[in-house]
């Protein structure tokens, strides 16, 4: 690099960091409450003099070190980082898939993935439980998605796929409420009932598996056709003599 001949110069990095770059930080971070980098620069400077070019070394080093919020406010929301980049890519041909419906879900998940961030794993897995109760109520419930799919055309969901989509739906939203919500039903010595132990990693496929189920749900429902009116019984006339 060439630097001004003064006494002391500063010289500016960029760090540009993709997606990926973001990625591979939030998997070593690993669900810590800070991000912390040790920042180690060497190289060399020509120093331009009269008497001729000069070559000098340059090295140091610093440690930078923000909060989660501060690395949430500061570089993901900023540079738009939602969804890891890896999770895109298990996605079918963008010209195939339903961009609209997985947008939704980005959104409607968001709040699990901050508190993935935020190393709260049983957290994250209630809100993506949450994500889920904005589609339809009670999702734990098999029965409320079998009886919301019922309105779906059979000519898209016949009845036998109906019921197995309704069951994987259920099944998934049953363990998001029986760990992330519910506590357990023994209480411990303190005569209080423990929350269910929820590893980082556990959380990571759980709210992944959300989000691929989570437009799936969103688009079957959005094929059922609006519940038909009950019928009203004719209305008495009377006549007069």
């Amino acid at each position: 690099m060439q630097v001004s001949a003064s006494r002391f110069s500063t010289v500016v990095f960029t760090w540009h960091l993709t997606h990926a770059d973001l990625e591979a930080i939030e998997h070593q971070r690993a669900g810590a409450r800070y991000v912390t980098f040790n920042i180690a620069v060497d190289g060399l400077a020509f120093l331009g003099t009269e008497a001729g070019n000069e070559v000098h070394p340059i090295h140091g080093d610093g440690q930078l070190r923000m909060s989660v919020t501060e690395w949430e406010d500061k570089v993901l929301t900023p540079l738009g980082y939602k969804v890891p980049p890896s999770w895109e890519m298990l996605l079918p041909d963008p010209a195939r898939r339903d961009r609209r419906k997985w947008a939704e879900a980005e959104r409607r998940l968001g709040e699990a993935r901050k508190a993935l961030r935020r190393g709260e794993a049983r957290e994250a897995v209630g809100a993506a439980l949450d994500a889920f109760e904005s589609v339809l109520s009670q999702p734990y419930n098999a029965a409320n998605w079998r009886t919301k799919l019922e309105r779906v055309p059979g000519d898209l969901l016949p009845k036998q796929k109906r019921d197995a989509v309704a069951d994987m739906l259920g099944g998934l939203c049953t363990y998001l409420n029986r760990v992330g919500h519910h506590r357990g039903r023994t209480p411990d010595l303190a005569n209080v009932l423990p929350a269910m132990p929820v590893d980082h990693w556990e959380a990571e496929y759980v709210v992944a598996v959300a989000h691929f189920l989570l437009p799936l749900g969103l688009r079957l429902v959005s094929e059922a056709r609006p519940a038909s009116a009950p019928q009203q019984p004719p209305a008495a006339v009377t006549v007069n003599q």
